[in-house]
């Protein structure tokens, strides 16, 4: 599916900040491998997105929609993920070729250049608007590629027994990424520790394994420049949606079936506040 974004075409000279994206969202899923031979853009999917209107008012809104993209199956990020630079001339997608870049310089005057940053898969892809660089998860290694010259690092890969890097955030000052995987030590860990308040659970039977007491996970987090790994939390129960604060680059937003936030600062109280109790109660089931 090509990207789309929409402004209103009467009040506002498109700025960056105002883009609202028209295209669902990506979850927390890798991109497509390259499409090669038969798996690549069949001529009619490529002939449908070729049909498409470039730019037009929308008549119910007097919104402008202008085309971004023209490959089939471009994507944009989860919603909370990040996808622009804080210049606000660049806006980051995934498309079947790999990481890319729109060029939004010419937003409105001309077609906006598509550029692949990183060729292959990229799972919970995350920009940092500062330092312009995105992370993502490419099997058991965490990499990190620069949306200008397309360095590309790894950050670190993944220990053994510590699989899957689900919902990669960034904190507010770009120096720390946090995750959730499955840790085969994590139920263990869990036994020796004091049971939390019973007012503090969400008690779940689901079928799916994210109930109580049906996983073995941990909260990590990783420094992008030495790619040290601490492990901040272990659990029984699913942990996903991972989140930064936007301003305290020390708080952690995460889904244990319902909203905790999590401290990392040195000297802070306790490690889990539940906030929201039942607000997510049930997600993801």
């Amino acid at each position: 599916m090509p990207v789309f974004l929409e402004e209103s075409a009467v009040k506002h000279p498109l700025p960056a900040a105002a883009f609202m994206l028209a295209l669902p969202a990506l979850a927390f899923a890798a991109s497509p491998a390259p499409a090669t031979g038969a798996a690549a853009a069949s001529p009619a999917a490529a002939a449908a997105a070729a049909a498409l209107p470039s730019d037009w008012i929308d008549p119910d809104t007097g919104h402008r929609v202008i085309r971004m993209s023209t490959e089939p199956g471009s994507q944009s990020l989860y919603f909370h993920q990040n996808a622009f630079t804080g210049a606000g001339d660049k806006m980051f997608i995934t498309t079947p070729k790999g990481l890319a870049t729109i060029d939004l310089t010419t937003l409105g005057k001309s077609p906006c250049k598509n550029e692949v940053i990183s060729a292959g898969n990229a799972g919970a892809p995350v920009l940092g608007p500062k330092t312009r660089t995105v992370y993502y998860a490419r099997g058991n290694q965490i990499l990190a590629t620069h949306l200008d010259t397309h360095e590309t690092r790894t950050v670190c890969t993944l220990p053994a027994g510590l699989t899957g890097a689900s919902g990669i955030a960034l904190n507010s000052d770009e120096t720390l990424l946090a995750s959730s995987g499955d840790d085969p030590t994590a139920r263990g860990i869990v036994a020796t520790q004091p049971a939390p308040p019973r007012s503090a659970l969400t008690p779940n039977s689901s079928p799916n394994g994210r109930g109580e007491n049906a996983r073995s996970m941990c909260l990590y987090t990783i420094d992008v420049k030495t790619g040290e790994i601490k492990r901040i939390l272990y659990s029984t129960s699913w942990l996903n949606h991972t989140q930064f604060s936007p301003t305290d680059p020390a708080q952690i937003l995460f889904c244990h079936e319902g909203d905790w936030h999590m401290s990392i600062a040195p000297g802070r109280s306790a490690p889990t506040d539940r906030a929201q109790d039942d607000l997510h109660a049930h997600h993801g089931q």
